[in-house]
């Protein structure tokens, strides 16, 4: 049974299902407009409970994600201008649309969802590799920093980082750089 069907149903393992599936990208996407992880937090929550309660409404996975994306935005915005904030209510069908409507939406959807799939990816990396992956672009840590935190030497930051690297661009099945690439581009 899909998550619409269970949606219908009334089924709670549908809602699990849809958390699971955009909980992760959908908490990058509400931290590009607010910044702060626990109102993020707060938000994806709260839009998820929004979700359920319009469970019958969805008629197939594109219009449950549209409307969970631009709640996200919505919701996320108001937090930003006032401190109490409202969902936007739209017709359900308005929201796919939406999407495709404001390029900037699109664009801090598709970098949610490739920062999720390269973070669960990550996760799969020798512990070593992970931690050098990390320091170097999510905290932008130089090579010596990377070496002197880790106890190791300059030329083992490098071959982990190198290894992380072709791990992740054959993981992500890809023989040229693009992800990578999208990835520096939108996380810097």
């Amino acid at each position: 049974m899909d998550i619409i069907e269970q949606f219908h149903k009334g089924d709670e393992k549908g809602l699990k299902a849809a958390f699971h599936l955009y909980n992760r990208p959908l908490m990058y996407f509400a931290m590009q407009y607010v910044k702060k992880q626990e109102v993020a937090e707060e938000v994806v929550s709260d839009v998820f409970i929004k979700l359920w309660e319009n469970r019958n409404r969805f008629e197939n996975l594109n219009k449950l994600r549209a409307f969970l994306y631009i709640s996200v935005k919505n919701a996320s915005l108001n937090h930003v201008r006032t401190a109490e904030y409202k969902l936007h209510k739209l017709p359900i069908d308005a929201y796919e649309e939406l999407i495709f409507e404001d390029a900037d939406i699109l664009r801090k959807i598709i970098t949610s969802e490739l920062v999720k799939k390269i973070h669960d990816e990550m996760q799969k990396l020798p512990e070593k590799q992970q931690q050098v992956f990390l320091l170097t672009f999510i905290k932008d840590f130089s090579p010596e920093e990377i070496g002197d935190k880790l106890g190791i030497s300059l030329s083992a930051v490098y071959a982990n980082k190198s290894r992380a690297i072709a791990t992740l661009r054959t993981s992500l099945k890809t023989n040229k750089s693009f992800y990578l690439y999208l990835l520096f581009c939108f996380l810097f």
